[in-house]
Order: structure tokens, then sequence, then C-alpha cells
């Protein structure tokens, strides 16, 4: 097919009809009848549909040049800014996209929410071409700033936590990676990904909990639908594990260990591994006491984590530092005495736990009423 660049608009449209598939030249002909009827949401809603199709082979770089620039003023901005997105990915030299960004955000600087995602594209388009970290940072630290108290535009927060987990995913950051990964699943169209595109995300995501030295609640990530994915998969046991974890189930942990001690991020941190696991196995072990029994033993926490008796103490302290739980120990007694332990996401199986002892709770004050009331009579009878 022989398409001239000295046409624009509807004019390049018509010819860009000739010779293509039926498919494609449906399009064709309807971006064509939009531009010159001027049904610029029609146009708007036809670009991204059609730029989505496998029979879009047109380069994303030429139809923007071609076609949209014609009429890029009449298209709402962020719609504008999401065929420029495609457009840049077309080019390979980082000056050339930097410039191409760069005057394109001059183009929709009336519109807050299409500046800040020029700005993420831009992020992106530096880690794809020349892995630029530092500068790729700084875009994110000032797009946090930013989109601070701005309501929730899917289109622009998924991109920006979309990017923001990218470098912190190269950067072995996991902690950070699986925070602004929970944020991503929060606004994106999960559906839309493929069943592999899921297991991927679903399984780095789940690695990132277990092995950030900060995240101590994976109940948020197990109560997602993208870990279904993980289902009668070769990965379904980390699944498992994860709510091993949560649930502080040190034996269900070590009776998986064959299975994920096959993944080699985890099997070489297999040591810290258990420590946080002892520590998962503390914060439960404290969740499921009655707020006015929570005195344990270090016998108790031993046995519970499978820890030598000496090692208890230090267990309890490094969840004191983290402020995971709030106590105090009796070193004479060896027992520590909680008075808090850290919120979490709980599991469906924790809430009911939660709700019987808020029913035992209810029976108890129900009782002392009662009680209060029988031995007041006699002194209101007087």
């Amino acid at each position: 097919m022989s398409v001239s660049f000295d046409l624009k608009g509807s004019a390049w449209a018509a010819q860009m009809q000739q010779d293509c598939p039926n498919e494609a030249a449906e399009y064709w002909s309807k971006l064509e009848l939009y531009s010159k009827k001027k049904l610029w949401h029609q146009m708007s809603q036809t670009i991204l549909e059609f730029m989505e199709k496998p029979f879009f082979t047109c380069s994303a770089l030429n139809f923007y040049e071609q076609f949209v620039s014609e009429y890029e003023s009449k298209m709402k901005k962020l719609s504008l800014v999401e065929v420029i997105q495609r457009a840049v990915a077309n080019i390979s030299e980082l000056e050339d996209a930097e410039k191409f960004l760069e005057k394109a955000g001059s183009k929709v600087s009336a519109c807050q929410m299409s500046t800040i995602l020029i700005k993420v594209i831009l992020g992106a388009t530096i880690l794809r071409i020349n892995d630029d970290r530092k500068k790729v940072k700084e875009i994110i630290e000032e797009v946090e700033k930013e989109i601070d108290g701005l309501g929730i535009v899917p289109q622009v927060h998924s991109r920006f936590y979309e990017l923001a987990s990218k470098l912190y995913q190269i950067e072995a950051n996991h902690g950070l990676y699986y925070k602004n990964s929970l944020k991503y699943l929060g606004v994106a169209d999960v559906k839309s990904l493929s069943a592999e595109e899921k297991q991927e995300k679903a399984f780095s995501i789940g690695i990132s909990a277990l092995l950030a030295s900060d995240v101590y609640n994976t109940g948020e990530l197990l109560q997602h639908d993208i870990l279904a994915s993980l289902q009668n998969t070769p990965n379904s046991w980390l699944v498992d594990l994860l709510q091993a974890f949560n649930s502080g189930d040190i034996n269900l942990f070590q009776s998986t260990a064959s299975q994920w001690q096959t993944q080699a991020d985890l099997k070489a941190a297999s040591q810290k591994l258990y420590e946080k696991m002892c520590l998962m196995c503390l914060m439960e072990m404290t969740f499921v006491r009655p707020a006015n029994d929570r005195a344990l033993s270090f016998a108790e926490i031993a046995e519970k984590t499978n820890l030598a008796k000496s090692d208890v103490e230090s267990l309890i302290i490094r969840a004191l530092s983290l402020n995971l739980v709030k106590g105090t120990i009796d070193e004479v007694d060896e027992k520590v005495h909680m008075t808090w332990v850290q919120p979490r996401v709980l599991s469906v199986d924790q809430i009911d736990r939660m709700r019987h002892r808020i029913s035992d709770w209810v029976k108890e004050v129900a009782e002392t009423e009662k009680m209060m009331e029988e031995k007041a009579r006699p002194i209101l009878s007087h």
C-alpha cells in the first residue's frame, strides 16, 4: 500500500483505506466521516478503540502526525495524551522523545491531569531508552507531590503507580515495589490484563511482600482477585505461603518449604523469612488473646514459634522496636504483657474470630449489667 505523507487529516484517512483489510478499512472510513462532520467525541473514541485493535498496523507516530495532530485541539486532553503515549513508544532516541513530549505537553497544559500524565510518560520513556533511574526517581517524587490530594483518575494514577513499581522492582526495593503495586491494583483495570500478565504480576507482588523488610501485613493482597490467577499453576504455593505469613502459621510455613525454596530469592532469604514468620506468629498470638488476658509466657511463645526459649526475649524486643506490638517484658516471671498489636487487614477467619470475641464481650457486659441490677435492687428499694 502506497500512502502519501503530503496528505493530512481526512484526506490521509481516505487514502489509508486503500488495500486495507476490511476491519481496518471500516475504522479509516469512520475517522474520515467523523472528521468531516466534526463529530469530535465519536472520532476520539474511535481513534483510541482503533489503536487497540490487532489490525491497526500503522505506526502510532505516523498516525499522530498525519491524522490526529490535525484535530488535537478538538479532542479531550486525556484522550489526546493516550495517543501521544502510544506515539512516543515508536521513538528510539531519548532526545527526540523528550522534544516530542515537551511539544505535546504544551498542547495539554490547560489540563492538570494531562500534564501530570505527560511527565509519567516521560519517566517511562527514560526508563525504556537509557535506564536513567536517578532522573526517573526525580520525576516520580515530583509527580507524587502533584497528585497528592487530587481525586483519583484511574488512567493517570495507574500509569504513575505502574512506573513507580517498575523502578523499584529494577532496584530490588521490595517494600516500595509492594506498596506501589498495591496502589496500582487499587486503581487499574486488572480485568484487561491477559492471564499471563496477571500471573506474572501476582507472583512478583507476592514475592516482594515476603522479601520486604517493612511489610508485615499481606491481608490486602490476599483479598485481591489477582491472586486467583495463580491457582492451578506451578506457583500456587505462593498463595499458601502468603496465608501462612498473614496468620502466623509456622507449621504451614515449614511444610511448604520444599516448594518455596525452589525460588532462588526466597531460598537465599530463608533465615530472614523465618525471623519474619516468628514476628507474624507473635502478632497473631497477641491478636487472638482477649484484651484482658494478653500475658504471654516465654515458654508459650517458644512452642508456637519453634524457637529456643533463650531466643524469645530477643524476638519480643525486635517486635517492640518495629512497633508491631506494644507491651512490657517481665524477665522474672518470663512473660510479656501485651497491650496493643499493629492493625492489619484481616482474613475471613480472623474476622470470624473477632466476631466471636465481640459476641462473648456482649454476653459479659449483659451478665455484669444483670448482676449490678440485682445487687442494686435492695439499695434502691429503700
